[in-house]
């Protein structure tokens, strides 16, 4: 919503023909790209068993460097926010499905901890997690519970994040709040991007991070065949009229497959189970009770009438962008129109192919082949043409 954008764009992690090999070159990318936009607050080197080399020898490199990253690696950033914003706290994973997700209570550095309600043993991928939390002078306080060396050697607390006393804490994705599953350790995890079979087929990951001071937009083709899954944490945009001062939200489609993350009606953010596909959360006006399972719904007529892309009143043409109405939909009490994300990082699209750009390459549209499907239209750097570049660690922008 404010501040410069970067990004780590046309990531390839193409690892060795093994799944968890990409996964966990997905997350060393990702690790190191937000160690450069946040501030870094602490970090697990991960596990010596799992399907990565190296043993004992961890530390924050690559799968095939001299100390890498191993399973159930994670790490924590503080999201400091543009000014006038509060912060924000970011928890990221590595998970090796072989060894299972969840990690009780007193079981290594990173437990507690589950992702999609601890039963996706054969997949592999990135989990994460938003908190903030709030002190009894409504000041912006650390929901954090665990150590903060910053070395590779920290720990977690149980429960995972605590509320200041007298004061709130908030932990998405929404089955860590009040009435979930996972409210009492809050250690759920949601994914980030797509979820992947460790033991079929082996498939190239292609990916794109985007951040702002604000906000994080990660977006992700499973295959590298033309689709996309997507992964979006952090503020959205009140509507007018609407006063909510903390707006953070979460939402992940971990399925790259049609996009049903853009359909009527879809919620993100099961209030007691995990849901491997669509988790998240979104928070309203008051700060005590109001952070919610999320709605995602889009505009109808214009954008998916193919006479109307691209839109002929302008000269010359031009394809339209959308942002993305978000809101409460949970049971029948909290329900309605919040606002939108942050269109600087992501909007919506019709009537382009999947990878094509604006004419400026400052924005690169991503989705399913169909031309008049809908598609994420991401900020881009303004000099690469999508799809091109071959490296896991991308394009630095």
């Amino acid at each position: 919503m404010a501040g410069t954008i970067h990004g780590r764009i046309d990531c390839l992690a193409n690892e060795a023909s093994d799944n968890f090999k990409s996964s966990q070159a997905k997350f060393k990318t990702l690790f190191d790209f937000l160690s450069g936009q946040f501030t870094r607050l602490a970090w697990y080197k991960g596990d010596a068993s799992g399907n990565i080399p190296g043993g004992t020898s961890r530390g924050s490199d690559y799968w095939d460097g001299a100390a890498p990253f191993g399973q159930h690696a994670w790490a924590l950033f503080r999201v400091n926010g543009s000014v006038g914003a509060h912060a924000w706290y970011l928890l990221i994973t590595y998970l090796d499905g072989q060894n299972n997700f969840t990690l009780g209570s007193g079981n290594g550095p990173a437990s507690p901890c589950t992702l999609g309600g601890g039963n996706q043993y054969f997949n592999t991928g990135i989990g994460m997690q938003m908190a903030w939390a709030v002190d009894s002078g409504g000041i912006d306080a650390s929901p954090w519970n665990g150590t903060s060396n910053n070395n590779g050697a920290d720990t977690k607390g149980t429960p995972v994040w605590t509320a200041p006393a007298g004061g709130t804490v908030h932990v998405l994705p929404r089955s860590n709040e009040p009435g979930g599953n996972y409210a009492t350790n809050r250690e759920n995890f949601s994914w980030l991007g797509a979820y992947h079979y460790a033991f079929t087929t082996f498939a190239p990951h292609r990916f794109h991070i985007i951040a702002d001071s604000d906000s994080l937009c990660f977006v992700e083709d499973y295959g590298d065949d033309g689709g996309a899954s997507l992964g979006y944490v952090g503020v959205y945009i009140p509507r007018p009229g609407l006063t909510v001062a903390r707006p953070f939200v979460m939402l992940n489609e971990a399925n790259d497959g049609p996009l049903a993350v853009f359909r009527d009606g879809t919620k993100y953010g099961p209030i007691t189970y995990g849901d491997m596909n669509r988790e998240g959360g979104i928070a309203g006006p008051d700060n005590n009770s109001s952070v919610r399972q999320l709605g995602k719904d889009t505009l109808y007529g214009f954008p998916n009438v193919a006479a109307c892309n691209p839109n002929q009143a302008f000269n010359p043409v031009a394809f339209d962008e959308w942002a993305i109405p978000v809101g409460w939909s949970e049971l029948n009490s909290f329900n309605g129109y919040l606002g939108t994300l942050d269109p600087a990082l992501l909007m919506e699209i019709n009537g382009v192919n999947n990878g094509d750009a604006a004419a400026d390459l400052s924005r690169a549209f991503f989705g399913q082949a169909a031309q008049y499907s809908t598609k994420y239209s991401i900020a881009w750097n303004g000099s690469s043409t999508p799809r091109t570049n071959a490296t896991r660690s991308g394009i630095s922008f």
